[in-house]
């Protein structure tokens, strides 16, 4: 197979019709098959509408979420570091939805209570001590942090990467 010959140039409009017809015959003489492929160094100008196209920020942002997920180490950077009190506080997930939701499915209902910070304080002053339910209140300080952290996010727009 031969290589490509080295095509040259600027992003200019009054080549770009030579250019292609010359990249479809070194592309074709190569055994590629046919298409537009430019060997040349665009314009800032052109560069920046290239990337403002709407499939390239979507390549860009798909890039840059598998980068984000990658660098964000959900399993070795909290559940590592926190099996035990993870454990708990899915535990006294249960116990909450049974005691406030009976008879159905784990959920977090919303609608009970929205003043994550207030019990939160509330649990922390008895943190070291066990609630009447039988979960620490250290559990129910950390759920509460949770659920603040959640809804602050998601207030900011924050997503799933």
């Amino acid at each position: 197979m031969r290589a490509l010959p080295e095509l040259s140039g600027t992003w200019n409009p009054e080549t770009i019709a030579e250019e292609e017809a010359a990249n479809k015959r070194a592309v074709s003489a190569a055994g590629f098959g046919s298409g537009p492929i430019r060997y040349c160094s665009p314009s800032t100008t052109e560069t920046a509408a290239w990337l403002d196209s709407p499939t390239i920020r979507e390549m860009i942002s798909s890039s840059r979420k598998a980068e984000d997920r990658k660098a964000t180490p959900v399993y070795s950077g909290v559940l590592i570091y926190f099996p035990l009190a993870m454990q708990a506080v899915a535990q006294c997930s249960r116990i909450g939805n049974d005691q406030h939701n009976p008879d159905t499915d784990i959920h977090w209902d919303r609608e009970k209570s929205g003043d994550e910070h207030d019990a939160l304080v509330r649990h922390l002053m008895k943190a070291g001590q066990m609630d009447t339910d039988g979960v620490r209140h250290s559990t129910k300080v950390a759920w509460r942090a949770l659920a603040a952290l959640e809804k602050e996010l998601e207030a900011d727009g924050n997503e799933l990467l």
